[in-house]
């Protein structure tokens, strides 16, 4: 099994961005934060408040300054979390400047070539990764006599136009795919599982985070008939936990609404990039 080594940075970026704007939004709230501190004293079942002054006086504030006690308390709260919030990015960005996913690469990358016959490398770059994936055979869905042809840039026969689309966005932002390659899916039928076999349009890989994707095209949607074994189609694909944005993209189109090119762009980029 090889893991993917840069996932980490980006989302620890994106924590210690998310860190630094909530310190930046508390640290302008405690600029507008009364002065002091509170001291809170239980007397049986209700509480007393007081005010503790930079003087280190100690004033009782009313029940009818309510709206003082609360900003005190979260001044008080506000600033252990400064505390921590600043502990935190200082940890993070140490991190982020120390931690050099190539060197995990390159254990085996600067092994000799014969050595590395011999070792099988947890960590490879995404374009190794990318190449033995595309590497492994596979089996697609043969097309009838009479079925129309289509193709993509670089040859491959597909059965429709939108296909064709599809698949040349693809190759244009280099991503590796399989056309209709066989997928088992395990379904409940009265009680009992079993499983089908789907041929997806596409099989997608994301080489930076090593998940795999299936993009299924429906492109008849004007069509009720067709429009419902889609819904279907994709409900089965749920429950066998393809879930949308996670590794499943589904297109669709009708007659009235053609695939978009730059859609399609759109998905490739946000998705599997």
């Amino acid at each position: 099994m090889t893991f993917s080594t840069d996932q980490i940075i980006p989302q620890l970026s994106f924590k210690l961005q998310e860190l630094k704007n909530t310190l930046y939004d508390i640290s302008k709230q405690n600029d507008t934060s009364p002065e002091g501190n509170l001291r809170i004293a239980n007397q049986g079942t209700y509480a007393q408040y007081y005010h503790i002054t930079q003087k280190n006086n100690e004033i009782f504030i009313p029940s009818n300054q309510s709206e003082f006690v609360h900003k005190l308390a979260q001044k008080s709260y506000n600033q252990k979390l400064e505390k921590i919030l600043k502990r935190q990015i200082q940890h993070i960005s140490k991190f982020i400047e120390k931690y050099n996913p190539s060197e995990l690469v390159n254990a085996y990358n600067n092994l000799h070539t014969e050595r590395q016959k011999l070792v099988k490398p947890f960590f490879v770059s995404d374009e190794e990764y990318a190449a033995q994936w595309s590497a492994v055979p596979y089996a697609g869905k043969p097309f009838s006599d009479d079925a129309p042809e289509h193709y993509a840039s670089n040859g491959l026969r597909v059965r429709s136009k939108s296909e064709a689309i599809i698949a040349d966005v693809l190759l244009k932002l280099q991503i590796p795919f399989r056309y209709e390659a066989a997928v088992k899916i395990k379904v409940k039928k009265g009680g009992l599982s079993q499983a089908i076999t789907f041929h997806p349009d596409f099989t997608c890989l994301n080489a930076r985070t090593r998940q795999e994707f299936i993009w299924e095209h429906f492109g008849l949607m004007s069509d009720e008939e067709y429009l419902e074994n889609a819904i279907e189609k994709e409900r089965i694909y749920a429950t066998a936990g393809y879930i949308p944005g996670i590794n499943f993209i589904s297109t669709m189109e009708s007659k009235a609404v053609p695939l978009n090119r730059k859609h399609v762009e759109q998905i490739v980029k946000n998705l599997l990039k």
